[in-house]
């Protein structure tokens, strides 16, 4: 990224234009870098990243499928309340947890806390009881 340029699009105008040519400026080319760089995927997996990428050849490819499963589990419904009643519930035990018992003081590292509680509550929504991130190697990874 430090290579590269980045411009920051902040009126409504600009914004729907834009968003009327996906093919001149294109999320998925952006998205698929970003998944090269910050993952390390293998060549191979850069390859399926890569087919396909802007649609040209129809409605197919990772790019499609990754855009289709997010669109449909975070649009409002039943799915996403789920999702953030999970959210709710893990952050809600991990507060009551803080309650040291006989009124003792308890002292924690709020940064640290904060990023392992909000990681916890947010991929267990995602991935329920296979969570890979309750391994702490992966999350530390993460």
């Amino acid at each position: 990224m430090l290579t590269s340029k980045l411009y920051v699009v902040n009126s409504i105008d600009l914004i729907s234009s834009i968003q009327r040519l996906p093919k001149v400026l294109a999320f998925p080319p952006i998205e698929a870098k970003f998944a090269m760089t910050i993952c390390a995927s293998s060549k191979e997996g850069n390859q399926i990243i890569a087919n396909n990428l802007n649609r040209e050849d129809g409605d197919w490819g990772y790019s499609h499928d990754l855009y289709t499963s997010m669109h449909a589990a975070l649009t409002p419904g039943s799915g996403l309340d789920g999702m953030n009643r999970i959210m709710i519930q893990n952050i809600a035990h991990s507060l009551n947890g803080l309650k040291p018992p006989g009124g003792q003081v308890m002292e924690i590292k709020l940064g640290e806390w904060s990023r392992h509680e909000i990681t916890m509550a947010t991929t267990n929504s995602v991935y329920g009881r296979c969570n890979p991130f309750k391994d702490p190697k992966v999350e530390k990874a993460f």
